[in-house]
Parts: structure tokens; sequence; C-alpha cells
């Protein structure tokens, strides 16, 4: 039974199929694909293994037309992935300087020196021309003064992206400001260097000491000595004069005759003349006349730049206001005008009716 029914099954499929000579095989074809001056190239070679194809059923402009239309795609392909691949932005090339070249590195950090320079300069300006050195501690830290500030470390900001971002990246306003205050600590630490170099190079042997120059020796001792050890300095000297004056003199161990004599010649000269001033009291008060100098022109100074400032400041405000109170008679200028104008214009109305 079961036999019966598969030769049933293996007819109708026989009856089904078409007969080999009614389909046409479609041609297969054959290649190697290598590359040649940087180009793919595809070599087409008839398949007949199985006897069915020849080379005179194949045309020779099909497949020219085919390795054409190959290679024409191929070329697409490797220039598409080469230009992906090759072009680059500069802004994306000068960002990976650690993988790149050597010369990319040095022109990097050439252009982080001339940026960072650009933020000092630009930084120092404003901050002079806005008066915000620190001048006046009163007001440097009110409402106006912060707005202002960031609006000046936002231009400040903006200036140096247009100038460097495409190359070495873009800078924001925080990272602006701390580039500037790394920069200040910077010079602030090399002038306490330099300065110390100078102190230690000025220091020499007793005698240069005692050879150096009066006026130099005099500078030294004013840079030395503050306002308020001034007086101290003074009582201290003074005392030290009135103990000098007390003690015992060498000359009081020669003989009595000379110190007799010594004693009457003085005696006699004092009473015509006065006793002749030192040359220690007069460099004394000398010193102490250049310190009251120095001390009192440098607080002048002071003074002079704080109302410097502060003209400066009541400047800027005095054209605030002016401009405030242009703007407003501007406004009521316009709107008399419009008054007017429409007061003419209802007039010329009411004329012509009647």
């Amino acid at each position: 039974m079961h036999y019966r029914k598969r030769e049933a099954k293996m007819r109708t499929r026989s009856e089904m199929k078409t007969p080999e000579a009614d389909v046409e095989s479609p041609p297969r074809v054959d290649g190697v694909i290598h590359e040649d001056d940087g180009c793919f190239v595809m070599e087409v070679k008839p398949n007949t293994s199985d006897g069915t194809l020849d080379d005179e059923d194949i045309e020779t402009d099909e497949l020219s037309s085919m390795n054409e239309n190959l290679q024409a795609f191929l070329q697409a392909l490797t220039g598409v992935t080469k230009e992906s691949l090759g072009s680059s932005s500069p802004a994306l090339s000068m960002k990976n300087h650690a993988n790149g070249s050597c010369e990319d590195r040095k022109l990097a950090a050439i252009l982080r020196k001339d940026r960072a320079a650009m933020v000092d300069t630009m930084a120092k300006y404003y901050l002079k021309r806005l008066c915000f050195d620190g001048t006046n501690a009163s007001i440097a830290r009110s409402q106006n003064i912060n707005q202002e500030r960031h609006a000046m470390w936002r231009h400040i900001s903006e200036k140096v992206n247009a100038k460097y971002a495409e190359q070495i990246g873009y800078l924001t306003v925080e990272q602006t400001k701390k580039l500037f205050s790394n920069l200040k600590r910077k010079s602030r630490a090399k002038k306490d260097e330099d300065s110390k170099d100078e102190n230690n190079g000025s220091r020499g042997s007793p005698d240069d000491l005692m050879c150096m120059d009066d006026d130099f020796s005099l500078s030294l001792v004013r840079d030395a000595i503050s306002k308020d050890n001034l007086d101290l300095i003074r009582k201290s000297m003074s005392a030290g004069l009135n103990r000098e004056d007390r003690s015992p003199s060498v000359a009081s161990t020669t003989s009595s005759k000379e110190t007799k004599k010594t004693d009457i010649a003085l005696f006699d000269s004092s009473v015509f003349t006065s006793p002749p001033a030192s040359s220690g009291d007069n460099r004394l008060d000398e010193l102490l006349k250049g310190l009251d100098k120095t001390l009192e022109v440098q607080s002048l100074r002071d003074q002079l730049t704080e109302r410097e400032a502060e003209c400066e400041r009541l400047k800027r405000k005095i054209e605030e206001q002016a401009e405030d109170y242009r703007k407003r008679t501007q406004s009521m200028l316009d709107l008399i005008r419009v008054a007017v104008d429409r007061k003419a214009a209802d007039d010329v109305q009411n004329f012509l009716r009647i």
C-alpha cells in the first residue's frame, strides 16, 4: 500500500517537472580580482567546466562593458574611503597632537603660548581700564561690578576663541579666568625669585659693605625700615647716644696732668663756643628725614591712586546717567510730537467740518 502511494507521488512530480530543453540556464562567469596601480581590476573568464558554455556564446562587448562598470564602481568606492579617511578638519588635526608629528606638537605649543600672552595682555588692559585691579576695595564686589567683570571675561574669551579655536580648541570663560590666574601666579613667583637672587647677590664681605656708596646704603636702610618701627628706632638711637655720652672715655687712662689739661681746654672752649655736632648725629638726622619723606611720598601716591580710581568710577557713572537722561528726554519729545500732531489733526478736522 505504501509502495503504491510512493509511486503515485513520484509520477505526479515527474509530470510537474518541465523538460530540460525548455529551461535556459543563466550564463555563469568566473573572474579574478587583483589590484593594479591602486585600482581593482577583474579578469572575467567563462566557466566551461560543465560543457554547457563556450567562448563563442559570450560576446566580447558584454565582457568589456562588465569589466568597465566594475572598475568604475571599485574606483569610486576607493576614492570615497580615501577621502573619508584622509580629510580631516584643522581643528581635529591640531587637537590630536599627542599622536601627531613633532612639528605639529611644536606648533601647538607655540600657539598655546601666544594665546596665553593674548589673554594676559587683554586682561591686564581691561582690568586697569575698568578699575578692577583692586585699587578701591569698597566698591570692588558690588553687583554691577560683578556683571561688568563677567562681561569683560566673556569678551576676552570670544576674542581668543575667534583667533585660536580652530587651531587648538575652544576656551570657556572659566578656563580663561583660570589661565590668567595661573599666569599671574607664575609671574609673582618669578618676581619673588628675582628679588631673592638680587638680595643674595647684593650681600658681600664686610670690606665691600664698608666701601659702599652712601646713597646706596641709605636707600637700603630706607627700604628695610617701615613707618611702624620708625619711632622705636629713634628711641633706641637716642638711648645709645646717651649711653655713649655717659661712658668713660679711653683718655681717662692717661696721666692726671694730661686729663687736667684737656679738661681745662674743653672748659675754656665750651665757655665761648658751643660743642660741635658729631657726624653720627648728622647722619642719623638725615636718615630719619629721608625716611619721613619717603613714607610721606608713598602715602600721597596711594591717595592719588585711590582718587584717580574714584574719578574714573564717577566719570563712568555720570556718562551712564547722561545716557539715561538723554533717552528719557528723547522719549518725552516723541510723546510731545505725537500729541502736537494729533492736536493739529483734530483742529484741522474741526475746521473743515465748520
